[in-house]
This record gives structure tokens, sequence and C-alpha cells, in this order.
């Protein structure tokens, strides 16, 4: 993941959508993941009337001609609480943390205080998300 958390293609690859709610698995059924990403951060967390219609709609504006019809073709006239994007990008965080404190080049892994700092996270946050749990708590103590 690139370090202004801006979305790369590959870490789209990386989302398991099987770990998501089922209302953002029929957006990503319906659009595919990176205009469900675009239309959640936008309007998530939102009530939103999907139109009848897509053209010259803000729906279009957000994702486009092709997404924006898919999604009235499915959800047009329906009124929707959207869900926010944060469980899908919160799956891609949590899979860049563990490849940065797994790396296979140990001169590239990071520590603890080191992802805390680099995700924003606190060192407590970084060790649950981690798969590596076992390792000795004061090993970062002066990091």
């Amino acid at each position: 993941m690139s370090t202004n958390h801006d979305i790369e293609h590959e870490d789209l690859a990386l989302v398991d959508p099987k770990l998501l709610p089922p209302q953002i698995r029929i957006f990503i059924q319906t659009v595919g993941l990176p205009d469900t990403i675009i239309f959640l951060k936008e309007k998530g967390g939102t009530v939103f009337r999907f139109p009848f219609e897509a053209k010259g709609t803000k729906l279009e504006r957000i994702v486009g001609r092709d997404s924006a019809y898919k999604l009235c073709q499915v959800f047009g006239g329906k009124t929707i609480d959207l869900p926010k994007a944060d469980k899908i990008l919160m799956q891609i965080r949590n899979i860049a943390i563990n490849n940065e404190r797994s790396h296979p080049d140990l001169d590239k892994r990071l520590s603890l205080s080191q992802a805390a700092l680099k995700f924003n996270l606190t060192t407590r946050q970084i060790k649950n998300i981690s798969h590596n749990n076992n390792e000795n708590t004061t090993g970062d103590l002066f990091d």
C-alpha cells in the first residue's frame, strides 16, 4: 500500500469480498470494487435515493455512466442507508500492515513502533492486526 494511503491496483486484488458486509458485496458484484470504493467514499454513511435513470445525475458524476447505469438497474427508485467504505479500506490497510511486518528482507521489516507511526495507529492495534502476535513485547521499547 502506498505511504500516502492511496489505493493501489494491487491492493484491490488482495480484498476478500467474503469478509465484507453483504450490502457492500452487492455493490461490488454490481459495479466492481474500484467504483464501489469511489461511491462509498463519496456517499457512504448517508441515506441515498437511487435515481431510476443515471443520465445527468450526481450518481453518474460520482461513478461514471456505466456504473451509474448498473446501479440504477439494481437499485433504481430505492432509498438505502449506505455503508461507509471503512470495511474495505480497513482490510486493505491490515493487509499492508501484515506485509510490512512480515517482509522477507529483515532490513525492510517494520517494528511495532515503526508500523504504528506509518499507519497512524497504536502499537497495540498493530500487534492485534499483525500475524506475528508472539513477539517479545519489550523488543520495541526503545525503537
